[in-house]
């Protein structure tokens, strides 16, 4: 791996990238990821938080630089822990049931080129049957990954950024870099790049033991940071995955209290409530989301000609 490094400065004066996985029992899906990074990167990292399967000796047999981690139900401890053994420019992070089209291998390549960006923010497509979802987007047609799912629920966070010592990943749960840049003022730019993601696509018993890792964290997540307005939404979003409304419900309002209040957040609240039959507090949350988007239903332009 390193040989390839030093190659690609020399020969090719380009900045390298280090691939950054954090894994458990994902043995099934590291050919995928060897086949789709392996041109792209001038090393493949791989931190093992406690497999029972081959994941360790497959990913080594492979070629990735294969480490272990002692899970302590913290994905930023786990997260640091990789990017701390990366020797390229660049670092990209992806796991390894996600996926990345072949074809956006180059377009990625061509981002790292740019001398005064420090990170860039990926969208990643959730797949989903359920149209009605949050958030949901018809699906474009434009990549076959979407396959036969009528659309996603996107989410966003920075996935590609400089081997910079003071970038770390911060949050037991939902683990990101995007606070440290957003303190810092750091360039961040939009990658024109999808990740996809079939969240649906998991076993039952997979399942069962993501929704408990999940609520274990993010009920971990705001009892250490209690006035986290963010923390307590990613635990609500966290319950209601768990099928728990009422503890949902609870969480938003603190959240909301906290003034964690932006439509986004208050039409999902809304739409929980609906669907909870909870139908008074619905008018309330609908009013003062439509209080933040419409603002000219509920406000007078002082400046606007008024005729009688």
């Amino acid at each position: 791996m390193r040989s390839r490094q030093i190659l690609n400065h020399l020969y090719y004066n380009r900045p390298t990238i280090s691939l950054c996985i954090i894994a458990k029992n994902e043995e099934n899906n590291l050919r995928r990821i060897y086949d789709t990074f392996n041109s792209l990167c001038s090393e493949l990292i791989l931190v093992d938080t406690g497999s029972s399967d081959n994941t360790f000796s497959a990913a080594s047999d492979l070629g990735f630089m294969v480490h272990h981690y002692n899970w302590d139900d913290d994905f930023a401890g786990a997260r640091n822990y990789s990017i701390s053994h990366a020797k390229g420019d660049w670092i990209l992070i992806i796991d390894p049931d996600e996926y990345v089209n072949s074809c956006d291998i180059p377009l990625l390549r061509h981002l790292v080129t740019f001398s005064n960006i420090i990170a860039y923010r990926f969208i990643t497509r959730n797949y989903t049957i359920v149209s009605d979802s949050v958030g949901f987007i018809k699906s474009p047609g434009n990549y076959p990954e979407e396959k036969d799912y009528p659309g996603f629920v996107p989410s966003f966070k920075c996935r590609l950024f400089r081997n910079h010592h003071n970038i770390r990943f911060e949050g037991c749960y939902h683990e990101m870099i995007d606070y440290y840049l957003a303190r810092n003022s750091l360039r961040v730019e939009n990658s024109p790049v999808p990740v996809h993601h079939y969240p649906s696509e998991l076993s039952n018993s997979e399942m069962l033991d993501k929704k408990s890792l999940y609520l274990r964290l993010a009920t971990k997540k705001v009892t250490t940071d209690p006035f986290n307005a963010k923390a307590w939404w990613e635990y609500a979003t966290t319950c209601r995955i768990a099928g728990d409304i009422i503890e949902c419900l609870r969480a938003m309002d603190i959240s909301l209290n906290l003034k964690y209040d932006n439509p986004s957040q208050l039409i999902e609240y809304c739409t929980i409530l609906k669907k909870s039959g909870n139908i008074d507090k619905f008018n309330h949350i609908f009013e003062k989301w439509l209080c933040a988007t419409h603002l000219n239903l509920t406000h007078i332009d002082e400046n606007a000609k008024i005729r009688y």
